[in-house]
């Protein structure tokens, strides 16, 4: 295990067959650099068919 990362048990994993167990591992491992906390966040509005963003 990566040190820092965080294991995260989810129901019904433990049922699901070895090759998806090992590749959700493998991802955790190549993803758990990747910074997800403290983003800047933009105020979002939906009207319609169209998004908007307040930049």
């Amino acid at each position: 295990m990566i040190s820092g990362m965080v294991e995260l048990s989810l129901p019904g994993m433990d049922r699901a067959p070895k090759e998806f167990q090992d590749a959700m591992k493998a991802i955790g491992e190549m993803t758990s650099h990747i910074k997800t906390h403290d983003l800047q966040t933009f105020p979002v509005r939906i009207g319609g068919k169209r998004i908007f963003v307040l930049v």
